[in-house]
């Protein structure tokens, strides 16, 4: 993963909303969801949820 999606993945993990993370990082929500949508591919996963377990183990 790039550095800014693995700053994304991070605040996914920790339970932000996509527009907290476009406050958060000043980007736009289209970007947000494009490296949302990056890195469940990279991590071969369907959803938050299964990131979230993904990460805590």
């Amino acid at each position: 993963m790039t550095q800014r999606e693995q700053e994304i993945a991070t605040l996914l993990f920790e339970g932000l909303t996509y527009q907290d993370i476009t406050h958060k990082l000043h980007i736009s929500l289209p970007t947000v969801k494009t490296h949302t949508s990056n890195i469940y591919k990279k991590c071969s996963v369907k959803n938050r949820h299964e990131l979230s377990r993904l990460l805590s183990d």
